[in-house]
């Protein structure tokens, strides 16, 4: 069973912050986004040896990049010695929420400092580079929905790091059936060597699969829909050695899905939906509205618990959310 171990809070928290918009967490070490407090902020919290977690460190960007409306900490992931922010309503130039996306490294002495600023060499206004950010060893992911908006509809930018360290786009990807305002790109996640893409804006909302080959090239592997219309399939997705999740947090009258997709020889199978067992059904969904939105976030861990969000759920008549975890 789970129980709660601790609470955590900003040192510094203010009104309308959003700590918690955004989570991650990696051995000993918890980071969290606060997406809308200042210039935006990250929290790194570590666990102590008394198993107690303690902030030892607060992110922002770098001063001259600022604005109160960044979105610094609107996405975010930890790997090992590594922390990535995205920032996607940043200005680059002239170019008003274009994004852009921070790498920290851990040295030696335990602080995480910045090593690197990532733009697309190809941004423009309303890209939204680093909607969506995921990392795995020296792989990173970034999700740009805005990005070629009217043509591709959205793009998926990845970097490889070098040998000096510095991390290099080596790969745009788009959809293999590019549509305009789809927001290709609005979710990505990451394993091995494999990559999901969430598409959430178009007649049947859709995730992608990539498998890359040894020469560094990615090919589109499968297309997975849910078959329904008129839903937000592909607003969430995770990845974890051979399964992929995909979250829908408005379909159907129960408010919210999540299905599983294992790997079966080549092949991605869906092998389970998710629904809450006590999900509302009394109007149906859309904001404003009474809905649970579960599958609004989704995450699977090495061993395949998966973890699904549902920020509507009428918790006490309060509609404060909940966390489902399976097995």
């Amino acid at each position: 069973s789970w129980n709660l171990v601790q609470k955590l809070l900003a040192n510094d928290g203010m009104l309308n912050d959003r700590f918690g918009f955004s989570v991650s967490i990696s051995n000993n070490y918890i980071i969290v986004g606060a997406n809308k407090s200042q210039l935006g902020s990250v929290y790194i919290f570590e666990q102590n040896t008394d198993g107690l977690w303690n902030q030892v460190q607060q992110l922002i960007p770098t001063l001259d990049d600022g604005g109160p409306h960044s979105g610094f900490g609107n996405s975010l992931a930890i790997s090992n010695d590594y922390i990535i922010v995205g920032a996607d309503a940043m200005t680059i130039g002239d170019a008003n929420n274009a994004g852009a996306v921070y790498i920290y490294e851990r040295n030696t002495d335990g602080l995480w400092n910045e090593v690197q600023k990532l733009i697309a060499d190809d941004g423009a206004v309303l890209s939204g580079f680093g909607n969506s950010v995921a990392i795995s060893n020296n792989i990173i992911v970034i999700g740009s929905p805005g990005t070629d908006s009217y043509t591709l509809g959205g793009a998926v930018y990845i970097f490889e790091q070098n040998t000096d360290g510095l991390w290099s786009n080596t790969v745009k990807l788009s959809a293999s059936d590019p549509s305009p305002l789809t927001s290709f790109g609005n979710s990505v996640a990451i394993s091995n060597d494999y990559i999901i893409v969430g598409r959430r804006k178009s007649n049947l909302r859709s995730a992608y699969i990539f498998k890359r080959n040894v020469d560094g090239t990615w090919d589109h592997k499968i297309k997975l829909t849910s078959g329904e219309v008129s839903d937000n399939f592909g607003y969430s997705v995770s990845m974890n050695n051979n399964y992929a999740i995909v979250g829908d947090h408005m379909s159907g009258d129960i408010n919210g899905s999540v299905y599983i997709y294992e790997l079966q020889g080549e092949s991605w199978n869906q092998v389970k939906k998710l629904q809450a067992s006590d999900g509302l059904t009394d109007s149906p969904p859309g904001y404003g509205q009474t809905a649970n939105y579960f599958g609004g976030s989704v995450y699977i861990d090495s061993s395949n618990n998966v973890i699904v969000g549902a920020v509507g759920d009428d918790v006490n008549g309060a509609m404060s959310g909940s966390v489902y975890i399976y097995r």
